[in-house]
């Protein structure tokens, strides 16, 4: 009989730990090269909400120029609109001074095995409400994607969004729009807060609509009638896009 470990063959134990090991080697590989992208995102996160402020920050960059308008927002909240739907509103202050609002629903989460991704996928749609002067207002809305890094019901909701397209909808007389078609990117951590969201639109809308001279509901969640009711569309004061 040979004695296998003087002849150089391998046992089958010792093949067996071979593949395990190969296996094994390719498993770090792999995690190696994914950590650092889950890490790196994170990181960013980090930077523009910190570690446990909700917040974010938001890079609005022109496709026409390279004008850009950036959000560094300091108040952030979420309320649940389904099992895997949720609304956020994010200001920089309080409603009543902020420069800069931001109203993001979310419409579906994907699930990285369930659901492909693709560029042109979208998942949540944008209204941007900036506040300009003494009396000047513009809003922006459009629609993108967003990379979940949280639950929704979570006690705090991280995202990341990839990439949102959006435009000017409608202004003030004398805003002035200095960015036109753009892309949003940024990451927003925001704290689940169902009480406070249905008066946190209300004073946004009312700040809005004082600004306009016409009511103007940025986003329609759990309102209740009488609100709707004030909010409906002016016919005499019509949207950015159909003035001359």
């Amino acid at each position: 009989m040979r004695d296998e470990a003087s002849t150089g063959t391998p046992s089958s134990a010792g093949r067996s730990l071979g593949h395990g090991g190969l296996l094994c080697g390719l498993c770090l590989v792999a995690l190696a090269l994914w950590l650092p992208g889950c890490v790196g995102v994170d990181r960013t996160l980090a930077r523009t909400t910190g570690t446990s402020t909700p917040g974010g920050e938001t890079s609005l960059r022109s496709l026409m120029s390279e004008a850009s308008l950036t959000g560094r927002f300091d108040t952030a909240i979420y309320a649940n609109d389904g099992a895997s739907t949720l609304t956020m509103v994010l200001t920089e202050g309080p409603v009543e001074t902020t420069t800069q609002a931001m109203v993001i629903r979310l419409l579906w989460v994907p699930r990285s095995v369930e659901t492909p991704r693709h560029r042109t996928a979208t998942n949540i749609t944008v209204h941007y409400v900036v506040f300009a002067g003494e009396d000047e207002v513009g809003i922006f809305e459009g629609a993108g994607f967003m990379l979940p890094l949280a639950d929704p019901g979570d006690a705090r909701f991280r995202g990341r969004i990839t990439q949102a397209s959006v435009r000017l909808v409608e202004r003030s007389e004398r805003f002035a729009d200095r960015v036109g078609p753009s892309v949003l990117t940024g990451g927003v951590l925001a704290e689940h807060d169902e009480a406070g969201m249905p008066e946190a639109l209300r004073r946004l809308s009312r700040r809005v609509h004082d600004r306009l001279g016409y009511p103007r509901l940025i986003l329609d969640w759990r309102i209740e009638p009488g609100l709707l009711a004030e909010a409906e569309p002016d016919r005499n004061h019509p949207p950015a896009d159909a003035r001359p």
